[in-house]
């Protein structure tokens, strides 16, 4: 009836199987966060969105990574400030320490700029704040947030690639798994 549209979509098959994992994710995590206590399930959809992959494996590495990425993030915010205080001139060196950190820890791998990105944020909140508390607070939210994200994304992966898996990741899947 349409051709043209029957061969766009197949030929884009992966996009659209992108886009159906992330309206699942990015739905049920909205519709959990966005409440009274908490409006904002933005790490979360975010984390979600970062770490989504068509096959189980990679989203598992991406979920690891990302997690291990905030707590080294995180660790390094807080405790730069529990030890120095709130200074203008420890941003960059904290920021430093965590790129080290979390490139030593996972060897250069994905996502070790989020330790980075996640010192800033942590540390940018304490300074605007003027409270090591908040940013404490701020962090465990964070964190929380990170991992619950990370995790929806595998469940939804998983859920996903179990009904529909489009013909080019089968195909990948099939090639690593010969020798």
């Amino acid at each position: 009836m349409f051709p043209r549209l029957t061969h766009y979509f197949r030929s884009n098959i992966a996009s659209f199987h992108y886009t159906i994992r992330i309206l699942i994710g990015s739905s049920f995590l909205w519709l959990l966060l966005h409440n009274e206590r908490t409006t904002n399930s933005l790490w979360a959809i975010i984390s979600l969105i970062v770490v989504t992959e068509p096959q189980v494996h990679p989203a598992w590495i991406a979920v690891r990574n990302i997690v291990v990425n905030t707590v080294i993030g995180c660790t390094v915010a807080l405790s730069s400030l529990l030890i120095f205080g709130i200074q203008i001139w420890l941003l960059p060196l904290a920021l430093s320490v965590s790129a080290l950190a979390s490139a030593l820890i996972n060897n250069m791998k994905q996502g070790w700029k989020n330790a980075a990105t996640i010192t800033v944020i942590i540390m940018s909140a304490a300074m605007t704040q003027k409270s090591a508390v908040a940013a404490m607070d701020i962090a465990f939210h964070r964190t929380m947030e990170v991992i619950l994200g990370g995790l929806t994304a595998l469940v939804v992966t998983r859920i996903v690639a179990a009904i529909w898996l489009p013909p080019e990741v089968k195909e990948s899947t099939a090639k690593a798994k010969t020798p």
